[in-house]
This record gives structure tokens, sequence and C-alpha cells, in this order.
């Protein structure tokens, strides 16, 4: 929760009051297991433009950072830096400001994307 909490820019117990509102009987929106919190009907996502917004935002700027760690682990080595529209979407991404903790989410991913590259 607290990591769920870091990411959202909240307090654990003001992400838990969301989760457990909208995951209550009669609601059952989400559901929680654990740490992993799901969206039970996807048609909310379909239906809910500003949540299908952030879910597509967040796919953007999840491939996005992997690109920017592929590029970091295999090009930075060799002095090879961003340059023209390269550069241009690394800069408008850092504005995000994106904590250590959103990125941490993606390690596994990113770790693995790496190793790809590499070989």
């Amino acid at each position: 929760m607290a990591d769920l909490a870091a990411v959202a820019g909240a307090q654990a117990a003001e992400a838990q009051e969301v989760i457990d509102t909208f995951g209550a009987e009669g609601v059952s929106f989400l559901r929680q297991s654990g740490s992993l919190v799901d969206i039970t009907h996807e048609s909310l996502i379909r239906q809910w433009s500003r949540l299908r917004e952030w879910a597509l935002q967040e796919a953007a700027d999840r491939k996005d950072f992997e690109q920017f760690a592929i590029f970091a682990a295999t090009d930075l080595p060799r002095k090879i830096w961003l340059r023209g529209g390269q550069l241009d979407r690394a800069e408008e991404w850092f504005k995000k400001g994106l904590t250590k903790e959103w990125a941490k989410q993606y390690r596994q991913i990113i770790s693995a994307s790496i190793r790809v590259a590499i070989l």
C-alpha cells in the first residue's frame, strides 16, 4: 500500500480509504489482493474518459522510461548522447517529475529489456 500511495502522491491511509470505498460490497469497482489493486470492470476504463486518459498516459510514460533506461545502459557507456527529437522528448518527460516510486514499479521489465538490448 505504501508504494501505491507514494506513486499517487497520497498517504497510505488515504489510498486505502479510496480502495475500501470503491471496493465495498454493492460497489466493487476495485478488488484488492495483497498489494495488487485491480479495476474489476473494464467498462469503467472505456466509459470514464479521465481514467482512460490516465491509463494511456501511464503506458506512454512507461514506454519512454524503458527506452531511456535502455539508452542509458547501452549508448551512454559509448558516449552517444540524445539529440534532436529524442532530447526534446526526454526533456518533456523529465519535466513531469515522475518519482522514484513510480519508476520502481517498472524495474523488472526495464532490467529484462536492457538485457535483451545488450545481447
